[in-house]
């Protein structure tokens, strides 16, 4: 799994600043696990866009997630991968029990399934 040391809460809010992002979610980091998480949001994660899928399985549907993540040619850095998820998934975990951002199960090089949990 990866990114399992890294801490947030998704569908609770959308950040308009990155910068405001990465300051929210380095403060939840070090409340959640002080020096002991894996939070660095210029940090490398990926040399391409991503798939990231997650189905719902408390909704009355099954309801399927599905987020390409980067842009073809850029490096995808920690923050910016978080960020992106966080916006582009907030409505889908606003009513979730499970939506805390636990990691990333690779299924491919370029395509995962999203880990969360209550």
């Amino acid at each position: 799994m990866l990114l399992n040391d890294v801490y947030w809460p998704l569908g609770q809010r959308k950040f308009d600043q990155y910068e405001h992002f990465v300051t929210a979610v380095t403060e939840y980091n070090e409340q959640i696990s002080p020096g002991h998480n894996g939070w660095q949001p210029e940090r490398e994660i990926f040399s391409t866009p991503i798939t990231v899928t997650y189905e719902a399985r408390w909704k009355d549907d099954d309801d399927l997630l599905e987020l390409v993540i980067g842009e073809s040619g850029q490096k995808l850095m920690m923050g910016i991968f978080l960020f992106e998820l966080n916006n582009q998934s907030c409505e889908f975990f606003a009513d979730a029990d499970e939506h805390f951002f636990e990691g990333l199960d690779p299924k491919s090089q370029t395509e995962f399934s999203l880990i969360v949990g209550s």
